[in-house]
């Protein structure tokens, strides 16, 4: 018995030590769902941002520099209207060529800063200290289990499932709490006649 319990204190006290992804290792899971999300299947952190994974750190603030310039927010209304431009001069020369609408500029920025925001991301990951961890997932896979702290992340209960929660644990709390007030009147009521 006494083996036992200092086996499970043992276990209690080393549990936090055992090796598990580390915040780190988290954050390049969510962003590579994220560049696959909305760069593709097959795109790296290197083919994003358009460099080889043998690139030395200039070379890669030099990438992101460029590639910064090309993603930047504020340049998406002008690439937007050249590009509807050109659409327009290359289908008919006649028509009138109409300019994007708000709602399309709007829905532009909007991926142009998500982008944006993923570059740095990126460029981050690839100039600190976890572009080791970055490689040694690229090279011998990234796992594909999700763990709690996903679920946990992305979950938010309703307030029916929340009722439902409450009212089980009270319920349950109550039920057992009247057995037992059930019980040790009973035991009073044998008590008084034994």
């Amino acid at each position: 018995m006494k083996i036992s319990t200092l086996s499970l204190g043992l276990l209690a006290v080393l549990t936090p030590f055992a090796a598990a992804w580390d915040k780190e290792d988290r954050e390049i899971f969510r962003v590579r769902d994220e560049l696959i999300a909305g760069e593709g299947q097959d795109v790296t952190f290197y083919d994003f941002l358009g460099v080889k994974p043998a690139a030395s750190i200039d070379d890669i603030s030099k990438a992101y520099r460029q590639k910064s310039r090309q993603l930047h927010p504020d340049k998406v209304k002008q690439q937007l209207t050249a590009e509807r431009a050109r659409a327009a001069k290359a289908k008919d020369k006649f028509k009138k060529k109409k300019p994007p609408t708000q709602a399309e500029i709007k829905t532009a920025i909007k991926k142009a800063s998500d982008r944006q925001a993923r570059l740095s991301i990126v460029a981050n990951i690839l100039r600190g200290p976890s572009r080791d961890r970055y490689d040694h997932f690229l090279s011998n896979g990234f796992p594909s289990w999700k763990g709690a702290d996903y679920y946990y992340s992305r979950y938010r209960p309703g307030l029916g499932t929340a009722m439902f929660g409450v009212f089980l644990m009270g319920g349950g709390l109550v039920h057992y709490l009247i057995l037992y007030m059930n019980w040790k009147r009973q035991q009073e009521f044998v008590g008084r006649y034994i």
